[in-house]
């Protein structure tokens, strides 16, 4: 009787836990059904670039994605982030999965694997380039992925600094928004290609 009683208790403690669905924020976004050509459906991704006094960079990430297909999972399941291990730091301080069911899955420490670009994989000169690939786990039909990096400069090693950034791809996103913050006083140049809206 008392260990019946224990299995029910557990049961009724564990249950909701389960049956909760996803976090408020995410419980209501779109599925396949509003989207029915995409694998993947970006909820938001904002890329911000820090350029600091002295010329070093740094660059952070966070991304929300939710998984629509089989195919989506594995399309978006093991992204990789290139970086220079001997002039720049990779900080990863988010990679979390919310299943439909309720559950949070947080990655393991096996979920980073570092390795070689395979457009470098015959360039020595060019060995301190890598790539961080980031296995996400828990993934299911409508889950949310949250995932949040930051590659830093060590040191000034760049004689100016610019880049490209596709706002626009194979996933369709809700929300896309890149920032720039450069020294005080310090003036830039942006420019925004195929699109009618102007950098703010």
């Amino acid at each position: 009787m008392r260990k019946a009683l224990l299995i029910a208790t557990l049961f009724a403690v564990v249950l909701p836990h389960w049956a909760a669905g996803l976090p408020p924020q995410y419980a209501a976004t779109p599925t396949a059904r509003e989207y029915p050509s995409a694998d993947v459906l970006v909820l938001s991704e904002k890329i911000s670039f820090t350029l600091h006094a002295d010329g070093r960079v740094e660059k952070s990430v966070s991304l929300r994605e939710k998984m629509l297909t089989y195919q989506g999972m594995d399309d978006a399941g093991d992204p990789y982030v290139a970086f220079h291990k001997d002039l720049q730091d990779l900080s990863v301080t988010r990679c979390r999965t919310y299943t439909a069911e309720g559950l949070t899955v947080d990655a393991k420490p096996n979920s980073f694997n570092e390795r070689t670009p395979f457009a470098l994989e015959k360039a020595p000169a060019y060995a301190g380039w890598r790539e961080m690939v980031i296995t996400k786990v828990g993934l299911d039909l409508n889950a949310v992925v949250e995932l949040d990096y930051t590659v830093a400069d060590r040191k000034p090693w760049r004689r100016f600094f610019e880049g490209a950034v596709v706002l626009q791809n194979d996933r369709p996103a809700l929300v896309r928004q890149v920032s720039l913050t450069v020294p005080e006083g310090m003036g830039f140049h942006a420019r925004l290609f195929g699109a009618e809206a102007a950098p703010s």
